[in-house]
């Protein structure tokens, strides 16, 4: 993984974008939705069907097998692309899941705050790719990413930018802008 993927995964912003994603293509109820902790990262999605049954996504810690499933159209041998281990089933025995601990990962909080409001989501990708810059920069604090990027959410004109419901591209740049452009300023004011 890269420098920003391995900060958005280690405070959780890859799941919040991954949900929302996930909400975007399968509008069901948000409260349907859930974000846990799997430590062996063996499983990638779970699905709980009306009919009673359960659908796991399961499958090694190997980004070539998802990356090559879209490209190929689930149409490859994952064995001559990886090496599996040939008891991979075995592990099922110990796995494990856990609730996220919103105190130690807070940006899962602001989910709420993307399920209404239709270009959100580009407000907050654009803040966060800014501020994980500005962290690795040095210029902030990893605890600080979730205050700021809390800030630009509340700034007076967040509302303004966030209520398109489908932006075409040159509004989805303007939106992008204010956001970068926002995240900036608070960040050079220090007012959080």
């Amino acid at each position: 993984m890269g420098k920003k993927i391995s900060i958005d995964s280690s405070n959780l912003m890859n799941k919040v974008l991954e949900l929302i994603e996930a909400y975007r293509l399968f509008p069901f109820d948000p409260k349907k939705y859930e974000i846990i902790i799997h430590p062996q990262s063996l499983i990638h999605a779970i699905v709980f069907f009306k009919n009673g049954q359960t659908r796991f996504l399961y499958h090694e810690t190997d980004m070539r097998i998802p990356i090559a499933n879209a490209i190929y159209e689930n149409d490859f041998d994952a064995g001559k692309l990886i090496k599996t281990k040939k008891n991979i089933l075995r592990n099922f025995e110990n796995l494990k899941f856990k609730k996220v601990d919103k105190k130690r990962f807070p940006i899962v909080t602001l989910l709420e705050k993307f399920y209404n409001k239709k270009s959100g989501p580009i407000i907050l990708n654009a803040c966060n790719e800014v501020l994980v810059g500005k962290f690795i920069d040095g210029k902030i604090s990893f605890k600080s990413i979730y205050i700021y990027l809390r800030a630009v959410l509340r700034h007076k004109d967040y509302k303004k930018y966030a209520i398109k419901s489908s932006p075409d591209i040159k509004d989805i740049y303007k939106i992008d802008k204010w956001a970068r452009r926002r995240t900036l300023e608070i960040i050079e004011k220090k007012n959080i």
